[in-house]
């Protein structure tokens, strides 16, 4: 909703809104809901971009009533769009997946303006204000209207979103652009994960000296290696792990200096990596120090020893100065099994391969079955990190029909309190508030707000008078134009403050309500704000 100069009444008096019809799923806002939990699900679950991209692009496909949907990536160099998927009811010029379909911006003005304000744009064929440009490809494709929204990711345009219709079939309006710019920040996470995931592939996970995984790595491949057994079924196949341990590398580093000790690792890697290589999927880590493992997905003890003995047997016949390394071997056969206990019970076997002789291999006792989780195991970065927007909003939509005789604050304490169960919420406030005009700044009169026991600072507005937010902060969170995210390094609101413990601020709103989220991770507060806008709105639609 547009300002139009006037204020939004705080008093207390005012009449309690309607009650909410029917079901949040029934209603077009539990239908968009439901598209972006899809889309939620394919940012964690596809392992291939492309195939990502494809399943949103159906799903806002599905969602918007749409004839067609296309994502395209910009090429700044060339100075193009570079179309990636189009579904739908495409042009047979068109492919799914098109290997070389590109468009030149200095054909399309228009668009290069758009993505350059990263803004949206509306248009259709008998539109006096649409671009020549526009007109001709619409007539082209057979189409009557579409959108197109920037996909931003930090703060460059990566490329564009763009949706259209067929004749007869319902034209978009500014209303279909909140669901269009959703579905953009979803794929703009897509593209965040995939890029990050290269870099870490790139240097992030190899070690530096021998080139083999590292200890992150490492872990990383073993948790996904035990968390795909126990989908398995009752004969799921084996996880073996070999931890293997140099023999007397603190006597090479004191004789002949740190040079000839890396040397030596440097030789038991490329033994390792060779063993590794015979047994299908297996690889070589090091752990760290004169640690090393073997990590088996798919083989079992029996497998697990002879790669480790031909990894000893190869060093012993090392020219001048033979090496030796002891190894522990221990497998799993069916079950779960925690990387940390597989781990432990490895290097127990280890151990007592190192006092029983060096150079030798130890299988410890097969291990069938553990416990899913250990008291007092923390949860990974990554845990911490990504969240689980599938689940996170179908928990919220569950309360909010169970509250549909609630009032506004009352609906959006509860989607607080569900969010704040699921994610690193310092604090949370619902806030009942008065927009004055332009040049008055914008009070704020707390009606429910939570913090962590103990609690981890104000959040301002919850004690005392009413708290004073920048003005141009508070009333586009509040007309529902979006959801704004403050870290430490948008200097430019110095008025609003995360909770101690937060670095990050969330703001939406509508309707004279606006519900605040103090995040603690900035990671999972930038997956949010399309899930919080729609959410809110589901909260107060009717208000």
């Amino acid at each position: 909703m547009h300002d139009q100069g006037g204020a939004m009444s705080s008093d207390a008096s005012m009449p309690d809104p309607p009650e909410m019809e029917g079901s949040i799923l029934e209603s077009r806002v539990g239908g968009q809901l439901r598209s972006l939990m899809t889309i939620a699900a394919a940012v964690a679950a596809s392992r291939q971009f492309e195939d990502f991209l494809a399943l949103t692009a159906e799903e806002a496909c599905r969602a918007l009533g749409a004839s067609s949907v296309s994502i395209s990536r910009l090429d700044p160099e060339r100075d193009e769009l570079q179309t990636i998927v189009n579904v739908g009811e495409i042009d047979p010029s068109e492919e799914h997946r098109p290997a070389d379909e590109r468009h030149l911006l200095s054909e399309y003005p228009n668009v290069a303006a758009a993505l350059k304000a990263a803004e949206p744009r509306l248009f259709s064929v008998d539109d006096p204000s649409t671009s020549p440009e526009d007109r001709a490809a619409l007539t082209r494709l057979g189409r009557e209207s579409a959108a197109s929204m920037p996909i931003v990711v930090g703060d460059q345009a990566w490329g564009e979103l763009w949706v259209s219709t067929a004749p007869g079939a319902r034209r978009f309006t500014g209303d279909d652009l909140g669901l269009l710019g959703a579905v953009a920040e979803h794929v703009a996470a897509g593209v965040t994960e995939a890029e990050y995931m290269t870099r870490l592939a790139g240097y992030a996970y190899d070690d530096g000296l021998t080139g083999l995984l590292n200890r992150r790595g490492f872990e990383e491949r073993l948790s996904d290696a035990l968390a795909d057994t126990a989908h398995e079924d009752e004969r799921a196949r084996p996880v073996s792990l070999v931890v293997c341990d140099v023999d007397n590398l603190k006597d090479v580093n004191d004789s002949y200096g740190h040079e000839a000790g890396d040397r030596m690792l440097v030789h038991v890697a490329d033994a390792l990596r060779t063993a590794a290589a015979t047994a299908h999927g297996a690889v070589a880590c090091r752990l760290g120090g004169d640690e090393f493992a073997i990590l088996l997905d798919g083989h079992g003890p029996d497998v697990a020893r002879r790669v480790a003995q031909m990894a000893v047997d190869r060093l012993a016949r090392t020219q001048r100065h033979p090496i030796t390394i002891s190894c522990g071997v221990v497998s799993t056969e069916a079950g779960r099994l925690q990387p940390a206990a597989l781990l432990r019970a490895a290097d127990a076997a280890q151990y007592r391969a190192k006092h029983t002789r060096e150079g030798s291999v130890v299988v410890g006792s097969t291990l069938a079955s553990h416990p899913a989780s250990e008291p007092g195991q923390r949860r990974s970065h990554r845990d911490r990190s990504v969240v689980d927007l599938q689940l996170l909003l179908e928990h919220c939509i569950e309360r909010l029909d169970e509250g549909t005789d609630e009032t506004p604050a009352q609906r959006l304490a509860g989607i607080a309190e569900v969010v704040s169960a699921a994610l690193p919420v310092e604090a949370w406030a619902v806030l009942r508030v008065d927009v004055g005009p332009p040049s008055a700044p914008g009070g704020v009169q707390t009606v429910h707000c939570w913090a962590e026991a103990p609690p981890r600072g104000p959040v301002p507005g919850r004690d005392g008078p009413p708290a004073e937010y920048p003005p141009a902060v508070l009333r586009p969170a509040v007309e529902g134009e979006t959801v704004h995210l403050f870290t430490d390094e948008d200097t430019e609101w110095d008025g609003l403050r995360p909770a101690r413990g937060a670095v990050a601020v969330l703001l939406a709103g509508s309707g004279g309500h606006l519900l605040r989220l103090d995040v603690g991770d900035l990671i999972a507060a930038r997956q949010l704000p399309s899930a919080v806008r729609l959410l809110v709105g589901a909260a107060l639609q009717g208000s």
